[in-house]
């Protein structure tokens, strides 16, 4: 029985990889991402030409450093569409194509479907990603194996902790936008729901629109750390000083400093997942 059942889980888990990196929405979605990505390594690379670019002067010199921060930032900047993206389709290929309907009839228990679009979703997000540090740090140590190589363990302690740090942010919003898929029929209207928690991250990480927000209420500047500590950008962005601004060639140091901001994101995530469980058992979503 358990063997059966793992066996689904690995088909359908098989199914949603497939259908989701040849869905064409999500093609586009990638193939921009991957344009923006390439034009700004493009101009990291091109700007040695000139001298020392600023963003290393900034690191003190440090290449590895600033160029592991270069793409946390394009990773945690706009990887959270590819969250909402991959969370929205999850649902509304399913249901623009009765699939659910067929798989909710079949002899299979529901937490076996839900395991299974998880377990495909999820491997999707690992192999996109992957994929993204790839081919940069290849571009990097192409044009830039000079400039690199003083600093190449520095980098590879950085990327190792961006790979999981990245996976950990975009499950977050991916989640998000499964849950709001579930509650929300209109699947239109569900993932542009999916973006404004995208929005309300970006713009509650600032310290100014955090205070503004709370402005009227008793304990004011209290009240707008704890909005602002709650935001998954704002999780992302207090690890700018503490991870990159440190040269360690220590994969286990560097990862540890990032170790509260794990747990804090894949706590939300966890509470997010027991409701999408919670919905897709319980509720009708044909």
């Amino acid at each position: 029985m358990y063997k059966m059942s793992l066996n689904n889980v690995l088909i359908i888990a098989k199914k949603e990889f497939s259908d989701l990196i040849s869905n064409w929405m999500m093609l586009v979605v990638l193939v921009s991402y991957l344009v923006f990505i390439g034009l700004e390594t493009f101009g990291y690379i091109t700007s040695f030409n000139t001298g020392v670019p600023s963003i290393v002067k900034v690191f003190m010199g440090d290449v590895g450093a600033a160029s592991a921060y270069l793409i946390y930032w394009d990773l945690t900047q706009f990887g959270a569409i590819i969250g909402v993206m991959i969370g929205c389709l999850s649902i509304a290929n399913e249901r623009h194509n009765n699939a659910l309907n067929t798989l909710i009839v079949k002899p299979i228990f529901r937490d076996t479907i839900i395991n299974g679009k998880l377990l495909g979703s999820v491997s999707f997000l690992v192999f996109i990603i992957g994929f993204i540090l790839i081919i940069y740090t290849s571009g990097l140590l192409i044009f830039l194996g000079n400039q690199m190589a003083p600093f190449i363990g520095d980098y590879t302690a950085k990327i190792i902790m961006i790979f999981v740090l990245s996976i950990v942010f975009i499950l977050f919003f991916f989640l998000l936008s499964m849950f709001i898929s579930l509650v929300v029929r209109n699947q239109a209207f569900a993932m542009i729901l999916s973006l404004i928690p995208v929005y309300l991250s970006n713009m509650v990480c600032s310290s100014v629109y955090a205070s503004d927000m709370t402005a009227a209420l008793p304990f004011g500047g209290y009240i707008a750390g704890l909005v602002a500590s709650v935001s998954p950008t704002d999780m992302m962005y207090s690890l700018i000083y503490g991870v990159f601004r440190i040269s360690s060639p220590d994969v286990v140091n560097t990862f540890m400093i990032a170790v509260p901001v794990i747990v804090k994101l894949l706590g939300l995530s966890f509470v997010i997942c027991i409701l999408c469980y919670i919905i897709f058992i319980r509720r009708d979503i044909t």
